[in-house]
């Protein structure tokens, strides 16, 4: 799986909340998250917009409908 990195969004890692920060992501699992001062090479880059939010390891548990009703 190629890796790639999401660029310029609120990241929020264990300790610290990194404004116009960076996450790279590789074989399915983040690598490294920092602030975008702390830059290194990747083969792709994602800009997003600076009022994103990225939460690592948030997982989104609802669910729309059951047995067929929504």
């Amino acid at each position: 799986m190629a890796s790639f990195m999401l660029k310029n969004a609120v990241i929020y890692g264990e300790e610290k909340i990194y404004e116009h920060g960076f996450g790279v992501v590789g074989e399915g699992e983040i690598s490294s998250i920092g602030h975008c001062d702390e830059l290194t090479f990747v083969k792709e880059v994602i800009q997003l917009p600076n009022e994103w939010r990225v939460v690592p390891g948030f997982i989104d548990l609802h669910i729309h409908g059951t047995n067929g009703c929504e």
